[in-house]
């Protein structure tokens, strides 16, 4: 577990709803519609378990719980984070939408968690924006152990982050460099965004069937200070600066005393 990491989620966490939608794009109800849009809930196994892995204070969990209507009125939720400041969130929103006796809290790294579920406990095993925090030779892992927990026809989507080919080794690079500026960094466990070839190759390898990665657009991924602006001009190049200049983006893509980066994302389902 990063330790360093866990405590940014943490502090984000302190700065309640609002700081949350300052540093998570993926609050947006078209993306959150497109992650939960992937579940084909007539397939599901009755009494279902729903996962949300890196669930943050929830909010995907609790929609997945709303869009499953009658297929998943007995359905179970288990919200999983290393963050204790997010659960504590999540807790709230459990009990405002009153779902408490439905959800349990499991506050832990989820490679460790899924390293030892006993196999087929899970319906539907979903997560947004987890992947790139789980140090790269782990994500193989991991996604193997989300086949195991599955029950036949289980189904796992998610939103990932994910580089191309050549824009990989940058941008892995400027996330570390983030990470280290913001004191985040663990130079054992960095964090890692994987290609969508190797999203593919990890899966099929994992015993997943009926895989489709989607790519859907990009989105904000992080903040750099004012002071490295020169870093954007490196990433442009290589992300085709026309394309997304022709979008209405702005080459420096300053706002205030900041500026963010592009990366795109991909909705990825499997069926177990």
């Amino acid at each position: 577990m990063n330790r360093k990491l866990r405590r940014r989620y943490d502090n984000i966490a302190r700065t309640g709803e609002q700081g949350l939608v300052r540093h998570s794009h993926i609050f947006r109800p078209d993306l959150m519609g497109q992650i939960v849009g992937a579940i084909d809930f007539k397939k599901l196994p009755i009494n279902i378990v729903i996962y949300d892995v890196g669930c943050g204070e929830g909010h995907l969990g609790f929609s997945i719980l709303k869009a499953s209507g009658e297929y998943g009125k007995s359905a179970k939720l288990r919200l999983i984070d290393f963050s204790g400041g997010m659960l504590q969130l999540a807790s709230r929103r459990a009990m405002s939408e009153k779902y408490a006796e439905r959800v349990k809290l499991f506050g832990e790294d989820m490679t460790d968690y899924f390293s030892r579920i006993g196999p087929g406990s899970a319906g539907v095993i979903a997560g947004k924006s987890f992947l790139q925090d789980i140090p790269a030779k782990l994500q193989p892992n991991l996604l193997r152990d989300f086949w195991k927990a599955l029950a036949p026809e289980g189904q796992f989507v998610g939103l990932v982050y994910c580089a191309t080919s050549k824009t990989q080794g940058l941008v892995n690079s400027l996330v570390a460099l983030k990470d280290m500026l913001t004191k985040h960094y663990d130079p054992n466990q960095p964090r890692y965004i994987a290609t969508k070839e190797e999203l593919m190759t990890w899966l099929k390898s994992a015993g997943f069937r009926e895989i489709e990665i989607c790519t859907r657009g990009t989105s904000l991924i992080n903040y750099f200070e004012a002071g490295e602006l020169h870093l954007w001009q490196k990433i442009a190049w290589l992300d085709q600066v026309e394309e997304w200049e022709e979008k209405g983006g702005d080459i420096s893509c300053m706002k205030k005393d900041r500026m963010a980066y592009e990366l795109p994302y991909v909705i990825i389902q499997a069926v177990r």
